[in-house]
């Protein structure tokens, strides 16, 4: 099914805009960016929000929390009913919060937390154990970083990137805490006095609550995902299989990749030596120049160069799950 393009004007485009920078960022100040009242601005979020906005949520890293994140890259020789039906067990995992299928050199991809790598090896023995000949190829990654640009891909503006997976550590929530952050994820542009009226923790503590989380970058910032399609766009998964013999240049390969405005996600890989990129392209004539600026820039680092076209998403609960019901089974 063809999807119906629509045209947003120069006042959609720089509410998406700086709604993806800061999706907490107040009606006053968006109003203020436009130059338009209150009540236009609060119209035009809504109709944004029914036709273009699929998620707004905050960026959470779970490392902190003592989770590693994984992404497992699977190649099928299913047929279309029997992938379905292996799709539909994964979706009852309640560790997986994200499962989408490809077209390309693999068929499908899960992203889950587990606590160790141990754990994480026996639970994908475990998920695919009915299916093991059915599938020719799996990739167990461990995530490494994921870096979100924040570009202002429907106005050229470069953002600033949010970066999160670095650093592992052990932070105590309590189950207040807990509380807070499970209804900050469900709907970040909630008030503080509707969190309160929904939790009856005082104004101040949830405040004071928050204030830590974002301190400690357990919350990272607040973001919100658009149906590119619905505007002309197309979204491409680029595997990158790098050789790495100088950190400086791989930084500021990293650099670029954060400064290329199509690029809308940077996930790199632990110990494979792998980048995967979410584009968000106009056409194949731009995917061609992004590659070929790529291999002009940085040949002796990329071995490889991977697409893979999304065909559906299957699953994403931005972690809805994750921290209603893994979280209170760790005892936090």
């Amino acid at each position: 099914m063809v999807t119906d393009i629509q045209v947003l004007d120069k006042y959609d485009k720089t509410l998406l805009n700086k709604l993806m920078i800061n999706s907490q960022v107040s009606l006053k100040e968006l109003s203020r960016e436009i130059n338009r009242s209150k009540s236009f601005t609060q119209y035009r979020l809504k109709n944004l929000n029914v036709k273009f906005i699929e998620k707004i949520y905050p960026l959470i890293d779970v490392t902190k929390l003592g989770f590693i994140p994984f992404d497992v890259y699977i190649k099928t020789n299913m047929n279309k009913s029997e992938e379905l039906k292996f799709i539909e067990i994964l979706k009852k995992e309640k560790k997986i919060f994200y499962i989408e299928r490809l077209v390309g050199i693999f068929s499908i991809r899960i992203s889950f937390f587990e606590k160790n790598i141990s754990s994480s090896s026996n639970f994908i023995k475990e998920i695919l154990k009915d299916f093991i000949e059915k599938i020719d190829d799996i990739k167990l990654n461990i995530v490494s970083s994921l870096i979100k640009t924040n570009n202002g891909i429907l106005n050229n503006s470069i953002g600033n990137a949010s970066k999160l997976f670095e650093i592992k550590e052990d932070n105590f929530l309590d189950k207040k805490a807990l509380k807070i952050l499970q209804i900050i994820n469900k709907n970040p542009r909630l008030s503080i006095a509707e969190m309160s009226q929904k939790t009856q923790f005082s104004r101040e503590f949830i405040k004071k609550t928050i204030k830590i989380m974002e301190k400690k970058k357990i919350i990272v910032g607040y973001t919100l995902d658009v149906d590119f399609e619905k505007i002309g766009f197309t979204s491409k998964l680029v595997i990158l299989k790098i050789k790495i013999t100088d950190n400086e240049k791989y930084n500021k390969f990293i650099t670029y990749l954060c400064s290329y405005l199509s690029v809308n996600t940077i996930t790199t890989y632990y110990p494979d030596q792998l980048i995967s990129l979410e584009l968000i392209i106009k056409d194949n004539q731009e995917f061609r120049n992004f590659q070929i600026d790529l291999f002009n820039k940085f040949s002796d680092l990329i071995q490889r160069i991977e697409s893979l076209d999304y065909f559906d998403e299957q699953k994403y609960n931005y972690m809805d799950s994750f921290l209603e019901e893994i979280l209170p089974e760790q005892n936090i």
